[in-house]
């Protein structure tokens, strides 16, 4: 279920983003696709991972769990690149002049860095606890409920974050609500991707929540 949402969540990502991109100097408006993938399809091939592979020694899935969310976070500031670059290289549609808009104004913004700030902290904290150098067992049992509330903050963060832009988008980008009194094609879109999205998030959070997904120790682990 979790990978035909994934799927469909990525296709209708492409669409909002090829079918409004923003003028600029900067090229094809990378941001809504790469946040979508930073955000939400690596981090959860991440948990899905680390849950789903029971027989697979821990380092391996450990390995495998800290490289994809390191994916996910090179993602994200390559998102973040091309926000700025649609930003400052913005572009008037009318007089083709270089008009550079306002960085990190809305809540959007605000809460997509806070997602960001904490997820580049949660995976230092992760690598020095649970990778390299590794801290003792005690530590890492006692840290470990802290690290997945705080994993879950920043996937629901990042979900927000998500939400806010697809709100944004329809209400700076779609005008046939307020011109024509209309949902158009555009708008449907946007909706379904924030609707679907909704639902791939909630296939994660039960995975991480739900007890009998939690990975129990193999004596290969001890």
């Amino acid at each position: 279920m979790g990978g035909v949402l994934r799927v469909v969540s990525g296709s209708l990502g492409w669409c909002v983003t090829i079918r409004f991109p923003r003028p600029t100097k900067a090229g094809i408006p990378l941001a809504p696709s790469s946040h979508e993938r930073g955000s939400f399809a690596d981090q959860r091939r991440s948990h899905a991972y680390y849950r789903g592979f029971r027989s697979t020694p821990k380092k391996y899935t450990k390995l495998i769990h800290g490289a994809l969310q390191l994916c996910s976070f090179l993602i994200l500031l390559l998102g973040l690149k091309a926000v700025l670059d649609s930003h400052d290289l913005n572009v008037n549609a009318k007089t083709g002049k270089l008009e550079p808009t306002v960085n990190f104004y809305s809540v959007h913004s605000w809460i997509g860095l806070l997602a960001m700030s904490l997820f580049g902290i949660q995976w230092v904290g992760g690598f020095v606890t649970f990778f390299k150098p590794g801290a003792s067992m005690e530590f890492r049992k006692a840290v470990m409920p802290a690290h997945r509330l705080l994993g879950t903050i920043i996937f629901v963060c990042s979900l927000s974050a998500a939400l806010m832009g697809v709100a944004e988008l329809s209400a700076w980008s779609m005008k046939c609500w307020l011109d024509d009194k209309v949902i158009c094609t555009e708008m449907l879109i946007a909706n379904l991707f924030a609707v679907i999205l909704m639902g791939f998030a909630g296939t994660v959070l039960f995975l991480v929540a739900h007890p009998s997904w939690i990975r129990q120790p193999l004596p290969s682990d001890m």
